[in-house]
């Protein structure tokens, strides 16, 4: 679970709120733009979780429209970030108490997906070998993709003095390639750990959950900061992500996705 409460449970008011909400979808055949902001305001907050595929990992859209909320990510992380004492651990643990689980779900717009559904999992367990720092998971048309990732140091050994990865970034494409070879023989044994999250109301596993797919799985490693990064790094990374499939990001990466999600209705 990413929150406090368990959101596959509902009060009786939000129940109540959840009944209307479902009459009026079944009361309508069409559904007209004011139909849709009438079912907005009778659906409570909670029901939005609860009716999704895994309602205690979902990424509600309506937190991008608190702006204050946002802005205090941002302010917090570049706070840990400019702490010469802080490391990974500081950012993860960062992220869990304050619930700021947007932070991670800005990793979507490097990607075509996530904008019709989002969820995030917490130190995923890949069998009892690996363990993800974060398992995004989004859905666009063609169904949904997983993404596997890794916050390294924000500093430290990023890179070398010649732009070449440092013993973080190698760290962080060992584990990324490490999960990968994991993934292509034991995907499958995953689906009893996203059964267990399952909402009450959605029993079964769409087939990408349970069907080893290579093309749906990607791996992001976050590490270092802008100024660690210069043209030789940004060309391996380009190789990187073009020979194995992982996106190599520095922090302040995802300062700028910040502020471009305060700008967005959607991940």
């Amino acid at each position: 679970m990413l929150y406090k409460r368990d959101y596959t449970l509902l009060t009786d008011e939000e129940r109540r709120g959840w009944d209307r909400a479902e009459k009026m979808i079944r009361s309508k055949t069409e559904f007209s733009a004011s139909d849709m902001v009438a079912y907005g305001n009778t659906m409570p907050s909670a029901g939005w979780y609860y009716m999704q595929l895994f309602p205690n990992n979902y990424l509600f859209p309506d937190e991008l429209k608190d702006r204050e909320r946002l802005c205090g990510a941002k302010e917090g992380l570049l706070r840990i970030l400019d702490d010469p004492q802080a490391g990974e651990r500081e950012i993860l643990n960062f992220v869990r108490d304050n619930e700021y689980y947007f932070l991670v779900g800005s990793l979507f717009l490097r990607f075509d997906f996530g904008h019709h559904e989002a969820f995030l999992f917490r130190e995923f367990p890949l069998g009892t070998e690996h363990v993800a720092d974060y398992l995004l998971v989004g859905k666009n048309s063609g169904g949904y993709e997983f993404v596997f990732v890794e916050f390294e140091s924000p500093r430290g050994a990023i890179t070398t003095r010649t732009g070449d990865f440092g013993d973080a970034i190698r760290k962080g494409i060992s584990q990324a390639k490490d999960w990968s070879r994991w993934l292509d023989a034991n995907f499958p044994t995953l689906h009893t750990r996203f059964e267990r999250a399952l909402g009450r109301h959605r029993p079964d596993l769409p087939k990408e959950f349970y069907k080893s797919d290579r093309s749906r799985r990607h791996y992001v490693v976050v590490a270092g900061r802008r100024a660690d990064y210069n043209e030789k790094t940004y060309a391996l990374r380009r190789e990187l992500a073009k020979e194995n499939g992982i996106l190599l990001l520095h922090y302040d990466n995802l300062l700028d996705s910040l502020d471009e999600l305060a700008g967005r209705r959607n991940y």
